[in-house]
């Protein structure tokens, strides 16, 4: 069939083209069949351009695969895009960005505004959906466009993936292919959502409309029950989920219980029930079970031998919430946790029950995206009317999360990542106990950084926009992109947003730093990282919760001077959602600490984000001084000496460093002799050439090559002048030290066996635990990216020292010998608060001042150990110390 149209008029069919800035463009016409499921693109490319004909570009080749996947064939829809005219530049997204700051300026001067090309598309864009039998929205655009709803601050996630209804067309709405290309980590979500689309549209969705219990009586309740007791001699378990008036688990009231069995398990719908607590309704909803007989009736179902239980999260949220309330959970071993199962088979992507739904499932999405806005507790008349009753959604959150988890279980055993999965849950185990605790912050040491940061951010934004020579908001990335790429026209890098914009981030301004460009604009990108870095750690690390800087002490007078830069309300986003929360009553915050947000294993926190504070050798004046002991206490922390390359060491089996270590000798001045051909004993430990050989020597084994390597080189900046010593860098002088480096040691043939062994089996896995990692964004044709190489290369290190230092390891072993003071017979007389900190590879409690050496001794005593690999075993030291002050240890 001829596909060559050129005399199509979209005009015919409804478009706005003489309105539209896109009307001088070529037009390239939707390939229509009449009965045949539509899919919706965003824009045409250069190859569509030039064929006149939808679709035929690289990405289009991803969704033949998926097609394919599905059993159908480009012959089996009709194409279209959301505008059938290619964007000059940089594409749909930014030509939308650029009009709608003429609007801006045009609505000052009381101008009407001027159509997107999205607007002036629709009507004949929905004319063709409106013509079709079912539609597939592909990207942000498609959807808005085709749904007329925005999808808000949580993009297209919102909606992904789930099958819909929109204009009485049975709709999926999923990635744009062009996007699955740039992160490949989504390919099996996006061809999943191919396959439901057909589905959807055929009428053979695999899910049946749950039975859920609502506001029992007691009697009622008691028969749910034990229907749900009877899951396990079924093969399923019991799921357990809960809604809260609250996100913060040490404070939080549990709103309502919800209970649910999968479909399949005990019929062919799946099953649940939900207990009332606390009402949301104006007037309160009285429920039938009053709160003090759910409560014993729930506390009794969880103690039951014969009942094994699920959840999502469960034991970092519901499980600490639920012992408060007087209904604890069994013991860790009998309560599976979706979050955990999937982190260890599927590190790299998300791992929200909305995201594992649509992805596993074909259920329906069962909340609004502001799903926290309840209007109603269980009247299924106010819920059928469109207000989503709290309970139905809590009790299909058990049934869908009870689910997924039989299918992701599974992938637990095929994969083999049982240990992975026990030392996690222990881990888990550990992170209550830290958020619990919390670490003491000294309120006047946290204003002096807040005062110091404000003098920081408010000198780089000068100096910026005195270099840029205009006004601007030098924190909005928008601004920034338009103005370096369109005004200055510095050409772009190839560093993307996940949108497919080019990004304007730290990788990005670094590679522009590297380039021949001028002296006003180093001036400005050296300012925006300052400015950036600033406002980051004021924001997120030392401002409360809902300060404005411009109150802090000491700044009332500027407050009139620096109007008309337009960045005074914008440096906190939303002051009630940015920075820390301090505990009034104990002067301490209370991080979230995950162990499932960092595909290595490692543990993460937020709000604040105390794990990756710098210690006082990469920056002098320290955040870490903010937090302190309790007054007649002290902390105590304990690090892992070298251990990244006391790793490297054993993977690669460098005869030279296993014996360096093996005699004490500092590593890094051995790496300094080698490079500078000197003897050992004349590199000083505080000099130049030991840490410039450091350096080089880190990013080498992350790097690999020496453009790499050389690039992070330049980035480096010295913490007490501020002076970058590596800038000037040359390709050469990298090279020399790779080859050096390479000449020493046996670097390459260790990164060759990784990458063989990864093509080979489709994955890595530690030395402790087994942990593995698909590397997702390698794609069906293996590694070929630089940035996929560098993490195949680490990864065995990083997860190795993640799983060292995790639950089965020395965290586990600490809660054991320390615990916490809340822990009956724990503590063994230290007294204190017990664990409070974890670094990737260091530990820190706060113990009684006269039970610090005790102390020391038990952390050493978890920590110290070793590794063995092909026969070869290295030494991991540590060394305990004591102050009062984080920024002492």
């Amino acid at each position: 069939m001829q596909w060559l149209v050129t005399t199509y008029d979209p005009r015919a069919h409804g478009a706005l083209c003489d309105s539209c800035s896109l009307k001088d463009r070529v037009v390239v016409p939707p390939e229509i069949r009449p009965g045949k499921p539509l899919v919706v693109r965003q824009e045409p490319g250069s190859e569509e351009e030039d064929q006149l004909r939808p679709s035929v570009g690289p990405s289009s080749r991803e969704l033949e695969r998926a097609l394919d996947d599905a059993g159908k064939s480009r012959s089996d829809v009709s194409l279209t895009n959301t505008v059938l005219c290619r964007s000059p530049g940089r594409g749909l997204r930014h030509h939308v960005r650029q009009l709608q700051h003429k609007n801006a300026t045009r609505k000052r001067a009381g101008q009407p505004p001027l159509p997107t090309p999205v607007e002036c598309c629709k009507s004949r864009l929905l004319a063709e959906v409106d013509a079709a039998p079912a539609v597939l929205l592909m990207g942000k655009f498609a959807y808005e466009a085709v749904a007329g709803d925005r999808v808000g601050d949580k993009g297209l996630w919102a909606v992904r993936g789930y099958p819909i209804t929109v204009r009485g067309k049975p709709t999926v709405a999923t990635l744009e292919p062009a996007f699955v290309m740039r992160k490949r980590r989504w390919t099996e979500t996006f061809r999943a959502d191919v396959g439901k689309a057909f589905r959807h549209g055929e009428g053979r969705l695999r899910w049946v409309e749950p039975v859920s219990v609502l506001d029992p009586t007691v009697d009622r309740l008691d028969y749910a029950l034990e229907r749900l007791a009877a899951a396990k001699a079924a093969g399923g378990r019991v799921c357990v989920d809960i809604e809260t008036d609250g996100k913060d688990p040490n404070h939080c009231r549990v709103r309502c219980v919800g209970l649910g069995v999968a479909p399949g398990v005990l019929g062919e719908a799946g099953r649940g029930v939900c207990v009332g607590f606390l009402s949301v309704e104006t007037p309160r909803w009285n429920f039938r079970c009053q709160p003090e007989v759910g409560r014993e009736r729930l506390r009794n179902f969880f103690t039951r031998s014969d009942v094994n239980f699920v959840g999502q999260n469960i034991n970092l949220f519901d499980r600490p919430i639920l012992e408060r309330e007087g209904m604890p959970l069994p013991d860790y071993d009998r309560v599976r946790d979706l979050v955990v199962e999937h982190h260890v088979v599927d590190s790299e992507l998300r791992h929200d029950l909305a995201t594992l739904s649509s992805r596993y499932t074909d259920a329906p999405s069962h909340k609004d995206v502001d799903h926290d806005k309840w209007d109603n507790d269980c009247n299924m008349e106010r819920h059928r009317a469109g207000h989503v009753s709290l309970h139905y959604y809590c009790t299909t959150d058990t049934i869908v999360t009870a689910a997924v988890e039989r299918i992701v279980a599974l992938q637990v055993t095929k994969y083999g990542q049982q240990d992975a999965y026990r030392s996690d849950v222990r881990f888990q185990k550990f992170c209550v106990g830290l958020h619990r605790a919390g670490m003491l912050i000294d309120e006047s040491e946290r204003r002096r950084h807040a005062a110091r940061l404000w003098i920081k951010l408010r000198d780089a934004e000068r100096r910026a926009l005195d270099a840029a020579g205009k006004k601007m908001n030098v924190g909005s990335p928008d601004q920034v992109r338009d103005f370096l790429f369109d005004e200055w026209g510095i050409q772009v890098t190839d560093y993307e947003t996940d949108t497919g914009e080019p990004s304007v981030g730290k990788d990005a301004v670094f590679e522009i730093l590297t380039r021949s460009i001028s002296g006003r604009q180093e001036t400005f990108l050296d300012a925006l990282l300052e400015f950036r870095e600033a406002q980051r750690s004021l924001t997120k690390d030392v401002l409360k919760r809902g300060e404005v800087p411009v109150e802090l002490e000491g700044y009332a007078e500027r407050k009139g001077k620096r109007r008309g830069r337009g960045t005074d309300k914008k440096l906190v986003v939303d002051p009630t959602k940015s920075g820390m929360i301090v505990d009034p009553a104990t002067g301490r915050v209370h991080s979230y600490w995950s162990p499932h947000t960092v595909v290595t294993g490692r543990l993460s926190s937020s709000s604040p984000q105390v794990a990756n504070v710098p210690d006082t050798r990469a920056d002098p004046d320290s955040l870490r001084s903010m937090y302190v002991a309790a007054p007649g206490n002290v902390l105590v922390a304990c690090d892992l000496e070298q251990v990244e390359l006391r790793l490297v060491a054993l993977l690669c089996g460098s005869k030279l460093w296993l014996d360096s270590f093996k005699q004490g000798l500092d590593v890094h001045r051995v790496n300094a002799s080698t490079f500078f051909d000197e003897p050992y004993e004349s590199i000083t430990k505080k000099g130049f050439k030991r840490r410039y050989s450091k350096g080089i020597t880190f990013m080498f084994l992350y790097g690999g090559e020496a453009h790499i390597a050389m690039t992070n080189m330049r980035r480096v900046k010295d913490p007490e002048t501020g002076i970058r010593p590596y800038a000037r860098m040359t390709l050469r002088e990298a090279e020399t030290m790779r080859d050096k480096l390479l000449e020493a040691h046996p670097l390459k043939p260790w990164w060759d066996r990784s990458l063989s062994e990864y093509r080979r089996d489709g994955w890595l896995k530690d030395l402790v635990l087994g942990r593995m990692r698909r590397f997702l964004d390698a794609g069906d044709g293996g590694a070929h990216d630089d940035e996929v190489l560098n993490e195949i290369r680490n990864f065995r290190v990083q997860a190795s020292v993640g799983s060292y230092m995790g639950g089965s390891g020395a965290s586990g072993t600490v809660a054991d010998s320390i615990g916490w003071y809340w822990e009956p017979g724990t503590l063994r007389g230290l007294g204190g608060v017990g664990p409070i900190h974890h670094g990737h590879d260091a530990l820190m409690v706060e113990v009684a001042e006269s039970q610090a050496g005790r102390a020391a001794t038990l952390l050493q005593d978890a920590m110290c150990g070793s590794l063995t690999y092909e026969g070869r075993t290295i030494d991991i030291p540590t060394e305990a110390k004591i102050g009062r002050r984080w920024s002492e240890v």
